[in-house]
């Protein structure tokens, strides 16, 4: 009879608490717990999928039932086999996924009555305790509490926050962790070596990076690619066997986009798209892509952190673009993600979005834009100086021209041409750092070998117009300010959501997933949006209105976003909306106004407390008085 085939997680299932990897401390505080037999009455072990919380189950079950004065090293005994398969009547083993029901609960609490048949304590392993339901949580209660002497709880969950607090307060808590890529690829190679199998170091890195941390879907996927491999592994058969875009594909792709080649950059993803790669998955590889090359910028080249040797990257694209710029592209890719799950063609939006990246070394931060203005401030600051002191050098030679000119002058210039040499030679040099003549010092008295016609030169010649020069410059540098001024305005939009200020069509707030999108917060201009933030005690969304309310200067409920406002409260789910208006006459009105839209509505309105001066403006408000009127915001009455 042919043997049954018995997959890798299960045939490498950790038999003592050595073989289990990656959680020392948790293995070292059980065995000195069990060892001083001070053994907890409940354990609750929580962590990702994957990383052994079912196998240290069974590996406590097996140290607290072994024999007295036996080792943790081999946890071998009688009756060992039938906990290790699962059949043992003295571990009971149970899905909490499919066991959720108060009357389940009930048949433990009465199970628990009696006692273990072979072994010294009878155990119960609940796994995915969360999906218990809460009346069988509270059924559990007062048997976790005060279990008989011979009765174990061990429960495993991936999602702890769902576990009641009255069930963790009762159970002595361990946390398992993510397996480090290292110790992954350790034990595939152990593998390799023992099945005779060639891997290349890449492709068992690959297999690690996508496992994630969990040893068991680093072995399943093992599996998957020894039987499109068999006996040698590489990462370029497991590119193409998994339908995956590949890192030497994704960097040809992004250098495109860097030189701007929309036309090849679209073939190139025709071509992908043939081989069968799935859309998220593109999306999912170019996100990592960027992330790496964004690390790698940061001074980050470990191969564990990037899951590949930095040769792997294309030079030529982390020296390209900036960290603003890998940040950018990175927004886009992931906002693409969200969108594609709800266009009519995934395709397109990839299509579209790559499109977009081979404009990504044009793009400018707002940091990037201001660092230009600061720059074209200093040098229009810089032209106006220049200019005065052309005009000062200029005046200053007219002046030595007329008194050059004068009959007493001209004796003293005869018998002293020498002495006045430095001096000549002193104002050329000046007038050749405003961008005068250059001829001019050619006609230098250290040039000049007669000093009579050194003095007719001296006399006959005119000053350069320096001012006009100044002006040419001035007019030079007031269009290179038109042209980034016009970058400036390319680069900086409101947000089509709440009229934000925004690099993108949606803001960064907007787009922001840990905000609380049942809370939004009313403002009069983008700079309120600014001070509000700067407090950091407030993390929902914000509706800028563009202005107040003003009947003496003409502006109305229709010049402001009053009414793309109400059609975010009608069509969204906010619970509280906080009218964060100045507290000035025009700002209580806009308020007002905003209520009695709304007074038919059953909507929650709020209003910031008192304590912000009277007609003042957030952006001149202190950070405390400011952080204290929000969250002492009261009901609008």
């Amino acid at each position: 009879m042919d043997i049954q085939y018995e997959n890798t997680a299960n045939k490498l299932r950790p038999q003592n608490f050595d073989a289990l990897v990656g959680q020392d401390f948790v293995i070292t505080s059980l065995q000195g717990e069990i060892e001083s037999k001070t053994i907890a009455h409940a354990y609750l072990l929580s962590g990702p999928r994957g990383v052994g919380k079912t196998s240290l189950a069974r590996l406590i079950a097996l140290a607290v039932n072994r024999p007295d004065g036996q080792d943790f090293t081999t946890l071998e005994y009688e009756g060992s086999m039938e906990i290790r398969g699962g059949s043992s009547l003295d571990v009971i083993e149970i899905d909490g996924a499919s066991y959720t029901s108060v009357e389940n609960v009930r048949k433990i609490r009465e199970e628990v009555l009696y006692a273990p048949v072979k072994c010294k304590y009878k155990i119960y392993i609940i796994d995915e305790v969360h999906m218990l339901s809460h009346s069988a949580f509270n059924a559990l209660l007062k048997t976790i509490e005060e279990p008989p002497p011979y009765i174990i709880f061990i429960f495993a969950t991936t999602e702890l926050d769902k576990v009641p607090l009255t069930i963790r307060s009762r159970c002595q808590q361990f946390t398992l962790h993510l397996i480090p890529i290292n110790i992954i690829v350790s034990k595939l190679h152990m593998i390799c070596k023992e099945r005779n199998i060639t891997a290349d170091d890449e492709a068992l890195h690959w297999v690690a990076k996508e496992a994630r941390g969990s040893l068991r879907d680093a072995y399943v996927l093992f599996d998957q690619i020894i039987a499109f491999s068999g006996s040698n592994i590489t990462l370029q058969a497991i590119e193409k066997n998994l339908g995956l875009a590949g890192i030497d594909t994704l960097s040809s792709l992004f250098l495109l986009c860097i030189e701007k080649k929309r036309r090849e950059v679209q073939e190139l993803l025709a071509s992908i798209f043939e081989k069968g790669t799935h859309f998220e998955k593109l999306l999912s590889e170019a996100c990592e892509y960027l992330r790496n090359i964004l690390l790698i910028k940061n001074g980050l080249f470990s191969k564990q952190l990037l899951g590949y040797s930095i040769d792997q990257f294309d030079k030529m694209v982390y020296t390209q673009l900036s960290v603003e710029q890998i940040e950018y592209a990175l927004r886009l890719l992931l906002e693409c993600y969200r969108n594609s799950r709800y266009s009519i063609e995934p395709r397109f939006e990839i299509e579209l979005v790559f499109s977009v990246l081979c404009t990504i070394t044009e793009h400018k931060s707002i940091n990037m834009v201001i660092q230009d203005l600061q720059t074209i401030q200093s040098d229009i600051a810089n032209t106006l100086s220049e200019t005065k002191t052309a005009g000062s050098i200029t005046q200053a030679q007219q002046d030595t021209h007329t008194t050059a000119n004068s009959p007493a002058t001209e004796t003293a210039h005869t018998t002293h041409t020498t002495a006045r040499a430095p001096t000549t030679e002193t104002t050329h040099a000046i007038r050749s750092s405003n961008h005068s003549a250059v001829d001019a010092m050619h006609t230098s008295p250290t040039h000049s070998h007669n000093p009579s016609e050194h003095e007719n030169t001296q006399s006959n010649s005119t000053p350069p117009d320096t001012s006009q020069d100044a002006v040419q410059k001035e007019r030079g540098f007031s269009q290179q300010l038109a042209q980034r001024l016009s970058v400036v305005h390319d680069s900086i939009r409101s947000c089509s959501e709440c009229g934000n200020i925004s690099e993108n069509d949606i803001c960064a707030v907007c787009s922001d997933v840990q905000r609380n999108r049942q809370l939004l917060c009313v403002v009069a201009s983008i700079q309120d949006v600014l001070a509000v933030e700067s407090c950091q005690n407030y993390l929902g969304l914000y509706h800028v209105l563009g202005g107040l309310i003003d009947p003496l200067e003409g502006v109305g409920p229709e010049d402001l976003a009053i009414t793309a406002l109400q059609k975010r409260i009608e069509g969204g789910m906010f619970k509280e909306i906080i009218l964060a208006t100045p507290p000035s006459i025009n700002g209580e009105v806009t308020a007002r106004y905003i209520i009695n839209m709304n007074e038919d509505k059953n909507y929650a309105f709020t209003r910031i407390a008192q304590g912000i001066p009277r007609g003042g403006n957030f952006e001149f408000t202190d950070k405390t008085t400011l952080a204290y009127a929000l969250e002492a915001r009261r009901q609008f009455k």
